[in-house]
């Protein structure tokens, strides 16, 4: 599983007065998820299948009518429609995956949670606070037999730190239900004692990932580039520097990168896989500093130069070991970095892949 949001239901949820102070964020919830769900393809939304059902039986479903009385409350119905504010809601509702799905988890029943902190009264309406709390638990189970799912998984809720919230979440679960594909779980009655992080929006998602865990489950280059983002973002905290985003110089992930990572263990659990992504990471952020050796038209001493794009292919040693693992590179014209593939010394040939389909990522 790749980078995951649990999305709690009362993100949503309208005042159940017409309180102007909450009206804006809960338009910039709106706003923030929605366009998480319909541009961020590289992370999962999840919400409960029920979700619009708990808004409407707790009496706060944003529908129009509630969204236009709260807009002109506070002011802000010349700012924005409550028509086109009702569509985001419902690209949130209906566009993202259902939490049963995809943690392959149906039911759990838990005895005494506990939270550390304490959570008690983020709600005011008791049934969105019992809503957010079974969120927790069936979360911090799945976190029980699955060490990926507490690495990358997180809960997207209200406003909470600029880096997170950590939360121990400790219980005897009584009941629980899974769906196929589920490894076995522990005999019944089973305690959980684990930490969930929150999150209140996506920028929060990604400065709390850490790189190696998204680089050990990439599965396409979305993931990939991401892993490599997130690690240059990390040598950039080291190194006193800003360190969001848009920090990290433009780079490229050629077509044939995954699938040369895979056959030399180099993502994953391959023993090269660490070592591999921080190799990925110092180069982008640090170029000056890295042994660039070019490749050459045959015997001449002329670089090499991709047909129709003239990127100049570059290589840099990865593993000073027998196996003598290297990084293959295209320079664009631009400076930017395309990674190529990866390979021993005895295969040192650089991948042309389709620079037109590599991915650039989100920087």
């Amino acid at each position: 599983m790749g980078p995951t949001v649990i999305l709690d239901p009362g993100v949503l949820a309208a005042p159940e007065t017409e309180d102007s102070i909450q009206a804006e964020p809960l338009v910039r919830r709106i706003m923030e998820w929605s366009r998480a769900v319909r541009e961020e393809k590289w992370v999962k939304v999840a919400l409960p299948s029920n979700a619009r059902t708990q808004l409407y039986n707790c009496g706060v479903l944003p529908d129009v009518p509630r969204l236009k009385s709260l807009l002109r409350g506070s002011g802000l119905l010349g700012v924005y429609d409550a028509n086109t504010l009702y569509g985001k809601v419902q690209q949130v509702l209906d566009g993202t995956s259902r939490i049963e799905d995809l943690l392959a988890v149906h039911e759990v029943l838990a005895e005494g949670p506990t939270y550390s902190p304490d959570l008690a009264d983020r709600y005011p309406n008791r049934r969105l606070q019992e809503n957010f709390e079974n969120i927790l638990v069936v979360a911090a189970a799945c976190c029980t037999f699955d060490q990926s799912t507490a690495d990358l998984l997180r809960i997207g809720c209200r406003e909470v730190s600029d880096d997170g919230t950590d939360v121990l979440v400790r219980s005897t679960v009584v009941v629980a239900e899974t769906s196929n594909g589920r490894a076995s779980l522990p005999a019944l009655p089973w305690s959980i004692e684990n930490v969930v992080r929150l999150c209140s929006s996506i920028a929060q998602l990604v400065r709390t990932l850490d790189p190696l865990s998204v680089w050990r489950v990439a599965s396409n280059d979305r993931l990939i580039h991401l892993a490599i983002s997130l690690k240059v973002q990390r040598l950039l905290r080291q190194d006193g520097k800003p360190s969001d985003i848009s920090s990290v110089p433009a780079f490229y992930v050629g077509t044939e990168f995954l699938d040369s990572l895979k056959a030399n263990e180099a993502i994953g659990d391959g023993r090269f896989a660490a070592t591999t992504l921080d190799t990925c990471a110092r180069l982008i952020l640090w170029p000056q500093n890295a042994d660039l050796t070019p490749f050459y038209e045959g015997k001449s001493r002329r670089p090499r130069l991709r047909s129709g794009d003239g990127s100049e292919a570059l290589r840099i040693h990865i593993t000073d070991a027998k196996r003598g693992l290297r990084l293959m590179l295209w320079r664009r014209p631009d400076g930017a970095f395309e990674l190529a593939n990866v390979g021993n010394k005895k295969e040192l040939e650089i991948a042309n892949g389709d620079p037109r389909q590599a991915w650039r990522g989100l920087s």
